[in-house]
């Protein structure tokens, strides 16, 4: 069985690649493949996936006090499960991406090498307004286009009310988190082969 999860991990590795420019200039292909993955959800959630790409997780870092608290008790709370991507990439150039948390529960990522990939993401990503604009600017296009569950009209409303508010992190909305259960990490996609490594 560990051989198998290894060789698992090994093609995440393929296809989340460690080899990339410093900033991608679109979330187009993300976005698209997020609403694929994850048909339920709502504006709210796009606009989420677009300020986690571009503003990291310092602010969670600062909001949600011990770190370590956190992952410790998420862990103890879910069980372990290979059935989510290990990795999905909020950026086309993998620059930030999500870790499932039950997926690194299941191939044993130790608890210490997800805390401390979270802390050097805190430390390590400027959080960017501008790129969030670029980021919902692609949203707004997409709606314009027709390939995305919403109208364009809805998408800049609600946009625009966050640009009112200065752009403030957002929770899932309920549908979203009633339906999916998100548990999950926002990291340095630098950090994946590292935490790949650090597998028991």
């Amino acid at each position: 069985m560990l051989r198998k999860k290894t060789m698992n991990l090994a093609m995440f590795a393929l296809i989340i690649g460690f080899s990339a420019p410093l900033y991608a200039q679109t979330i187009r292909q993300p976005i698209q493949e997020e609403v694929q993955r994850y048909p339920k959800l709502e504006i709210q959630d796009l606009y989420k996936f677009a300020y986690q790409a571009a503003m990291g997780n310092a602010h969670f870092v600062r909001d949600s006090g011990t770190i370590a608290d956190d992952v410790l008790h998420q862990l103890s709370r879910i069980n372990a499960s290979p059935h989510e991507p290990l990795f999905i990439a909020l950026t086309t150039d993998k620059r930030i991406v999500r870790l499932s948390l039950r997926t690194a529960k299941y191939y044993g990522i130790p608890p210490t090498a997800i805390i401390n990939a979270i802390l050097h993401t805190a430390r390590n990503v400027k959080p960017s307004k501008t790129l969030l604009e670029t980021f919902l600017m692609d949203i707004e296009k997409l709606a314009d286009d027709s390939l995305l569950p919403f109208s364009h009209t809805a998408v800049r409303t609600y946009f625009q009310r966050m640009k009112e508010q200065q752009y403030p992190p957002v929770h899932h909305s309920k549908t979203f988190i009633e339906t999916y259960d998100p548990v999950y990490y926002i990291i340095d996609g630098t950090l994946c082969e590292t935490l790949l490594k650090s597998i028991r």
